[in-house]
Order: C-alpha cells, then sequence, then structure tokens
C-alpha cells in the first residue's frame, strides 16, 4: 500500500508540473501526449487503480478540474 501511495503522490507531481506549464492548461488529449512526452511512458493509471485516465484525473481535486 505504501508503495501505491508513493507511485500515486509521484503522477500528482508530474501532472501538477505539466498542467502549471501552460498558461491556458491542457485538454486531456494534450496531458496524455505531453505525460507520454515527458516521462517516455503511458499514464499508469491501471498500475494506481483506475479504469481511465478521466477517473484517475476527477480522483485529483488538488491537481486539477474539469472544464467546458
Amino acid at each position: 500500500m505504501a508503495d501505491l501511495t508513493k507511485m500515486q503522490a509521484s503522477e500528482k507531481m508530474v501532472i501538477r508540473s505539466l498542467l502549471v506549464s501552460t498558461k491556458d492548461g491542457l485538454t486531456r488529449s494534450q496531458l496524455v501526449f505531453d505525460y507520454m512526452s515527458l516521462m517516455g511512458h503511458p499514464i499508469p493509471f491501471h498500475k494506481l487503480g483506475y479504469k481511465t485516465v478521466d477517473e484517475m484525473l476527477s480522483s485529483m481535486p488538488d491537481v486539477c478540474r474539469k472544464t467546458s
């Protein structure tokens, strides 16, 4: 469980850094692309216990929010 918590915290930091690096935020597609470019692998949402990237992002209200 501690490993999962560390991994979640690490992913939050990466996603937060990608989001704050852009003035107007990112679309989900842009975030997925930028993550892959930066990290060299897709967002590991399955390893974190989520079914989709959107589900993972929704669980991080302190990091991101969905806008229309």
